[in-house]
């Protein structure tokens, strides 16, 4: 299994997947590289894929090499990054999430099928879709935490060829930075 890069320290409630409305099976050519010999890509990957989930566990379960977690079960977050009014999937393997966030891959569903958009680490309680700006037509506010009264309040672009941060500020959510992080993160109608 790949590092990842980031402490983990718990997990993060599962998210419930809808039936993908029809499911076709992952052809070995669609399917993600296995992990002993290159690690999913970081960045978007052109060509479609049938089934992300199938792609995703391939990534980050390698089960066939034994070294995944046990067991590796998948969670998907459903999001409209875009605001295009279709929701992308976010996957990730809860054994690997920590009280900081999981590191998702990312996919976007077309007609075609679905498409990789690379890799994302965060917390869904702590996500905001923003408004595109014109140059991007992802951007997202995630605060990554970084222990107990500080983190990192990240403003994130999808390119067309990857995540970027292109900004990251140091907070304090429990304190003089409460009112901002509330703002940004809870959710309508208070906690």
């Amino acid at each position: 299994m790949r590092a990842l890069g980031l402490v983990r320290f718990a997990v993060v409630a599962a998210v419930s997947l809808p039936a993908v409305a029809q499911r076709l099976e992952t052809p070995a050519s669609e399917a993600a590289p296995q992990l002993s010999a290159v690690p999913c890509p970081e960045a978007a990957v052109a060509r479609p894929i049938a089934d992300p989930l199938a792609w995703a566990r391939a990534c980050l379960c390698d089960e066939e090499a034994g070294t995944a977690a046990e067991p590796c079960t998948l969670e998907n977050l459903e999001k409209d990054l875009d605001l295009d009014g279709k929701n992308e999937w976010l996957v990730a393997a809860r054994e690997q999430c920590g009280n900081a966030g999981c590191e998702y891959l990312a996919f976007a569903s077309g007609k075609d099928g679905f498409r990789y958009l690379g890799l994302l680490f965060l917390h869904p309680k702590a996500l905001r879709v923003l408004p595109a700006d014109g140059k991007n037509p992802v951007r997202i506010m995630v605060y990554v935490r970084l222990g107990a009264s500080e983190g990192l309040l990240r403003t994130i672009v999808h390119d067309g060829a990857a995540f970027r941060i292109v900004a990251e500020e140091r907070i304090e959510p429990v304190g003089k930075d409460s009112r901002r992080y509330d703002a940004l993160f809870a959710p309508p109608g208070g906690p």
